[in-house]
């Protein structure tokens, strides 16, 4: 068995539980780069970091069945014989459990007794990239005021909940600034720690405050081990519910241009990454 400084990752008679994932970026109309991982699911929180996520195949050409199929037939076949078990090198019987997110490139992985799960992680790091996007643009309305005062403030307090890293550089548009890329565990650092409302004020940033807060919530909700029929019906309120907040015009609007969490686009863009979670 694999052990990670003194704690084990698992023990004698554990389950090795493998999760396979993918991303994918549109390079051209006519190919796209994706990437198929696999992660240890028995290492619990710390999948989160992306040096836990190990590649198993850089996918680039047209996203067709056909062609996924047999890019991922070697995957395939050593999947299919690991899949009920197998011996390692001290002849111990171990048993493997396969999930798999649920998307529909794993059409391709036709194995049986397979399970399709959402991708809790790929779901909150997809949209904390929307509210991180909607509050930085927010401040961007009065772009000069951004550059000359509230980036470095900004900055400040991200390096105070020890993101030392972040920062803003001037992007190709010269009306917008990009930031530094963040993790899932620097993600959720954010989210729990940073203090909106110093930045954004009034109804706009309560409301920024509560999104960041609940979808935390929800968040950590996915992560539990056990959950009831209960508290799921539960969860799928809260969840619908997160969404018409989000997508919810406020009563305050700016002379510059409307609230970025009120774009339709933005809301369009979401809603298929909750409604995974919900179903």
């Amino acid at each position: 068995m694999d052990y990670k400084g003194s704690s084990p990752i698992f023990v004698f008679e554990d389950t090795i539980k493998l999760k396979l994932g993918e991303d994918g970026h549109i390079v051209t109309n006519q190919y796209s780069h994706v990437i198929f991982t696999v992660c240890l699911l028995n290492e619990k929180d710390e999948v989160l970091k992306s040096s836990n996520q190990y590649c198993i195949l850089l996918y680039i050409e047209k996203e067709k069945y056909e062609y996924l199929s047999l890019a991922v037939s070697q995957i395939i076949n050593e999947l299919d014989e690991i899949k009920d078990g197998f011996k390692d090198c001290d002849d111990v019987i171990c048993t493997v459990e396969l999930f798999f997110s649920d998307d529909w490139k794993f059409m391709a992985l036709n194995i049986t007794g397979n399970k399709k799960v959402p991708n809790e992680l790929h779901v909150m790091l997809q949209i904390t990239d929307i509210l991180f996007r909607c509050f930085f643009y927010q401040l961007m309305e009065d772009i000069n005021q951004f550059k000359k005062s509230i980036s470095i403030l900004i900055e400040q307090e991200m390096h105070q909940i020890g993101l030392t890293h972040f920062q803003f550089y001037e992007s190709k548009t010269k009306s917008k600034y990009n930031w530094t890329m963040l993790n899932g565990t620097e993600k959720l650092n954010v989210l729990e720690n940073f203090e909106v409302f110093k930045f954004v004020s009034g109804e706009r940033g309560k409301k920024m405050e509560f999104l960041w807060y609940k979808f935390l919530c929800l968040y950590l909700f996915l992560r539990q081990d056990h959950i009831t029929n209960e508290e799921i019906d539960s969860f799928e309120q809260a969840a619908k519910s997160w969404i018409l907040k989000f997508c919810e015009p406020t009563a305050e609007k700016s002379n510059r241009s409307a609230n970025p969490a009120e774009r339709p686009s933005e809301g369009d863009f979401l809603a298929p990454y909750i409604s995974t979670t919900v179903h």
